[in-house]
């Protein structure tokens, strides 16, 4: 069924659902509400998709629920691995994909990678890269570079993290 949800709003809706699942973060219930009904607008059609996207205020309760059917509905179900290694690498990965395509800037990805990945994982060496850029841009490692080249080095780590063959080597805190 995905085939038939235009890019854009399957994009729309995975961005939301990991949002939701992987990331421990809150998503405002209105959010749900918002872009259930912003891709109604442009077309986009399931049983649960209507009710989401027409709920009152008083009724934001149901909107998590609600957007777990439309997901299922829309084929755009995003599973959190049950694996801890796999899940440590599937967040990193689509927070590296975010640097490297600009959705989101170089020190908020690592940011992201820190609180949500980092933090969450036990600070596992395969991070530290992220970690050590971030320490650098806040100045916590003494003397900053400028911060292009610490955006650089953030960028060249999330391209790491994509390539094909997972790094395994640990990259030294120095």
């Amino acid at each position: 069924m995905t085939d038939e949800v235009p890019e854009e709003w399957a994009a729309r809706f995975r961005q939301s659902a990991k949002d939701r699942a992987w990331c421990d973060r809150w998503v405002d219930p209105a959010e749900f509400v918002e872009v259930a009904l912003a891709a109604l607008l442009a077309g986009v059609d399931s049983p649960s998709l209507a009710l989401l996207a027409g709920l009152g205020h008083n009724e934001l309760a149901q909107a998590d629920e609600l957007f777990g059917q439309v997901l299922e509905e829309l084929d755009l179900v995003f599973p959190w691995p049950a694996d801890p290694d796999e899940a440590l690498g599937a967040l990193v990965r689509w927070r590296a994909r975010e640097i490297v395509q600009g959705e989101v800037t170089p020190v908020e990805g690592a940011d992201l990678i820190w609180r949500e990945a980092a933090m969450r994982f036990d600070y596992p060496a395969e991070l530290r890269g992220f970690v050590r850029s971030l320490l650098e841009w806040y100045g916590a490692n003494g003397e900053p570079r400028p911060r292009e080249l610490i955006e650089a080095d953030i960028v060249r780590e999330a391209r790491r993290f994509l390539e094909p063959t997972p790094p395994t080597a640990p990259v030294p805190l120095e």
